[in-house]
């Protein structure tokens, strides 16, 4: 009886696992070698696995997905975003996850450190949730600058990635005329009527048809950014103001724990329609914002607002309004900037007596504000000259 000596070429299944499985080792140890139907490890990027991690359980899994993910990070780390490595909504990078990952790409020292897998799980035996911690070097140390969570799901023989968004979404929903919103107990339908009140005033003031939005109220910076899988971000520890609102595609996203956070509306609103011409003034968008949704994070409203003010006045006759504005920081009352509030008293002084259209003007005064003087002279015939005036004036109204 002779013996049949068994030949891999016929088993078009074992191959592709011995061919995973050395794709696998190629990524893992950086040789320059390739493996017929693998990706060439010049391709892929730098990436380590932390000690006692598995990306699956399955070798063939594993490989996949170690190969699809250090394709990943290779195009991150260029400040890249390929249609074959993630989702379509993330290729043009206009969505949050998807300027944190091009951000990545022009990270100092972000390339001297390989990013780090700490954790891999599948929540439904198909799909994986994988943590991937990203460094930058500061004298020659390297620091973590974020921990990401990608939503890894299969496609073809490898797997794509995007923002674990949908998977951790599970926030009870509220209907309430073209808005629903996303928000845990306890919901303040009032204020939730007061928002849905201020979206459809806008969308009549710059002419756009109405729209339905997804409003997703956060109660806390650090809940909204897990909700998107940034699990850290260095750049976010001590920065709130963007992210304490913002429109995200057709969802607005809100730290805040407000139903009502027109503020940060407002302000990417008026970005995203009013900005054809990218001539928008910074200030007095905010200020705008200010004053029809109340400063920022304190909610501070117009009154309450110009009372600091008159009290600051009152306590320094010396502070000057011009010089403060110009100087563009953070005041002793409640750590506002002042030529936000400086702003908000300016769009009200100009809403109230020539309309919103009128405020627009002000606010296309160009990116640096080069027109601001020139425009305000001509909407309210005030210049440099008598600005303190007009200011101090404004808060005693």
């Amino acid at each position: 009886m002779s013996t049949q000596r068994h030949n891999p070429q016929s088993s078009p299944r074992r191959l592709g696992r011995f061919r995973a499985v050395v794709a696998a080792l190629v990524t893992a140890l950086g040789l320059s070698v390739t493996v017929s139907g693998c990706q060439s490890a010049a391709d892929l990027a730098p990436m380590r696995i932390n000690f006692n991690t598995e990306l699956a359980e399955d070798p063939v899994v594993a490989a996949a997905l170690q190969s699809s993910l250090a394709s990943l990070l290779g195009s991150v780390a260029r400040g890249e975003l390929s249609a074959q490595q993630v989702a379509p909504e993330l290729v043009d990078g206009n969505t949050f996850f998807g300027k944190t990952l091009r951000a990545l790409g022009q990270q100092p020292g972000a390339a001297v450190h390989a990013p780090l897998v700490l954790k891999s799980y599948s929540p439904d035996g198909a799909s994986y949730l994988v943590t991937v911690a990203f460094f930058r070097a500061a004298s020659r140390q390297p620091q973590i600058a974020k921990i990401l969570e990608f939503h890894a799901y299969r496609d073809g023989d490898g797997y794509r990635f995007r923002s674990p968004f949908d998977h951790y979404n599970s926030l009870p929903s509220h209907e309430a005329d073209g808005v629903t919103f996303h928000a845990r107990a306890p919901f303040d339908e009032q204020r939730a009527r007061e928002f849905v009140r201020f979206k459809s005033q806008l969308e009549r003031l710059v002419h756009a048809p109405p729209s339905h939005l997804d409003y997703y109220c956060f109660h806390s910076l650090d809940e909204l950014l897990k909700a998107h899988g940034i699990l850290y971000d260095a750049t976010k520890c001590n920065s709130l103001a963007q992210d304490l609102g913002f429109l995200d595609g057709d969802l607005f996203l809100t730290g805040t724990g407000d139903e009502r956070y027109i503020f940060g509306y407002l302000r990417d609103y008026l970005y995203r329609h009013c900005n054809a011409k990218g001539d928008l003034y910074a200030p007095f968008v905010n200020g705008m914002a200010a004053y029809y949704g109340g400063y920022s994070l304190s909610g501070d409203d117009m009154p309450t607002l110009k009372r600091q003010f008159r009290a600051k006045l009152a306590a320094n006759p010396d502070f000057d309004f011009l010089r403060e504005f110009r100087l563009e920081r953070k005041s002793s009352v409640n750590r506002h900037f002042t030529h936000y509030v400086i702003c908000a008293l300016l769009c009200e002084e100009v809403v109230t007596q020539f309309g919103f259209e009128q405020a627009m003007a002000l606010a296309h005064s160009g990116k640096n504000g080069k027109d601001f003087f020139t425009k305000l002279h001509s909407i309210l015939g005030v210049d440099e000259t008598s600005f303190h005036a007009l200011v101090a004036r404004l808060i005693r109204t």
